[in-house]
């Protein structure tokens, strides 16, 4: 169990992923569970950046690696962008300010912190959102063998229509470098938060 007391400031325990690491599971879990979690161990799931899964802060921490994701939340003019990230900053600050005054931690959980916010200036622009609520953070993530996380991608690829074979170079892409991510994660928040 975490000990959630160690430090004297609220932490942020930010759950990025991976995909495909039984993230949909855990956010489930954790969203039956938020009352209990809040009550029992004063750690609080918030509801501003998505109910279970909280895409909103990969959405307001991005450049431009998001893929799809501003096309379904129509954010793909720079105008829109910028005004949901104004907007969004000011819901998720007034929703967790008065929580963090009550000595409760935070937790964060979005698999596309991982995938999709890949660089260390979109990591950047979502730690400055923790430190102006002045928090401890930590990262937490769970990693797969590289073989079997994309032989899942390419299985839920074909679930939804997809038709061609698998791509045996995939494997080259920045999602299946574990170790560049966790560089990137450590250059920013340090090696001992993760």
């Amino acid at each position: 169990m975490f000990n959630f007391y160690k430090n004297n400031k609220p932490t942020v325990y930010l759950h990025i992923g991976l995909e495909k690491t039984g993230t949909t599971s855990i956010q489930e879990f954790l969203h039956i569970n938020r009352e209990k979690l809040h009550q029992q161990y004063k750690l609080y799931l918030p509801k501003s950046p998505g109910l279970k899964n909280h895409i909103s802060l990969a959405l307001y921490a991005y450049r431009k690696n998001l893929g799809d994701l501003p096309l379904q939340k129509g954010l793909t003019d720079p105008e829109k962008l910028a005004k949901f990230r104004i907007e969004f900053k000011q819901s998720f600050l007034q929703e967790v300010k008065p929580i963090l005054n009550t000595g409760s931690n935070l937790l964060i959980t979005n698999e596309h912190l991982s995938s999709r916010v890949a660089s260390e200036e979109d990591i950047q622009q979502l730690v400055a959102l923790f430190k102006e609520l002045k928090t401890a953070i930590k990262v937490i993530i769970y990693f797969r063998r590289q073989d079997k996380f994309l032989i899942s991608t390419y299985s839920t690829w074909i679930k939804c229509g997809g038709k061609q074979n698998i791509n045996m170079e995939a494997y080259k892409k920045p999602r299946y470098d574990y170790l560049h991510q966790l560089n990137m994660w450590s250059n920013v928040i340090g090696k001992n938060n993760i």
